[in-house]
């Protein structure tokens, strides 16, 4: 008696060639969403560039621009003028020191009261100071509040070692 052969092995490669299409697919869209994730994906904290303007040593500030010292405890320590005075270019004298045994590396805002940035620095490197702040925008020629904000960062890592913010007046010219 003749037995007859069944049709599996048709059936099958149907079934693997279904797999393989399907396997495909979910791969090459899994490329895609990589590269779509890829591409729109932006690094929470971006380090800022050193300030060009930072000068190495100790700034010498004319006495009526109440320049002192000012420390977080175990934190962080920097130097600074008390009297903001913007200047008919738009700039303003603050004398932002970092001490050479700071350890870490300060970046300055100067914001508005609605907290719009009026004036922001670069890094800060230990043993630098930066004289003057460039204004991001333009600023009006009167007497504004603002706040004076100093942020510390570790200097390979870029941890935060934390923001003092110190309410002051920005002085007309």
């Amino acid at each position: 008696m003749k037995m007859r052969e069944q049709a599996l092995r048709p059936k099958t490669r149907h079934i693997q060639n279904k797999i393989i299409k399907i396997s495909l697919i979910v791969l090459v869209l899994l490329c895609i969403g990589v590269v779509v994730y890829n591409r729109n994906y932006k690094p929470v904290f971006v380090p800022p560039d050193f300030d060009p303007a930072a000068q190495a040593g100790v700034p010498a500030p004319p006495n009526n621009m109440s320049y002192g010292g000012i420390e977080a405890p175990q934190a962080f320590k920097f130097y600074i003028s008390g009297t903001l005075f913007q200047q008919e270019d738009g700039t303003v004298l603050q004398y932002l020191t970092n001490p050479e045994d700071s350890g870490v590396n300060l970046l300055c805002e100067i914001v508005d009261k609605n907290g719009e940035v009026l004036y922001k620095s670069g890094l800060i490197q230990p043993g630098y100071y930066l004289e003057r702040l460039d204004p991001i925008k333009k600023i009006k020629n009167e007497a504004i509040e603002v706040d004076v904000k100093v942020y510390a960062y570790e200097p390979e890592t870029y941890y935060s070692k934390g923001v003092i913010s110190l309410g002051n007046t920005l002085q007309p010219w």
